[in-house]
């Protein structure tokens, strides 16, 4: 993903996937970088967000869409919302969620 790029979250929202957002994620996370084509994904069928008021960010966790030896952990992406869009700031993985953020969506 060198390029911007726009995907529909779970709430039908365009959220955009800036190219230098893209090439942050590659340069500072890169157990991410082979999985980005799938930030789309997180996006649209998450597992578990959270709000987290200090940052005014959404934060998308997805389980089982990473490989190898990160196929336990969630996919993060967190997502910066101007009204009804929105705009991914950062990708990374992680074994568990981070605590003290609001609950807003549980998939079933």
């Amino acid at each position: 993903m060198t390029t911007s790029a726009v995907c529909v979250d779970y709430q039908h929202r365009d959220v955009s996937v800036p190219a230098d957002v893209a090439a942050h994620v590659a340069q500072r996370h890169k157990e991410i970088e082979e999985h980005l084509p799938k930030l789309c994904d997180a996006l649209a069928a998450p597992n578990l967000v959270y709000f987290r008021e200090r940052t005014n960010s959404h934060i998308f966790y997805k389980l089982c869409i990473l490989t190898g030896r990160l196929s336990r952990n969630y996919m993060v992406v967190i997502v910066r919302y101007s009204g009804s869009h929105g705009m991914v700031r950062t990708a990374y993985s992680t074994g568990r969620p981070a605590t003290g953020d609001t609950l807003v969506y549980a998939r079933r």
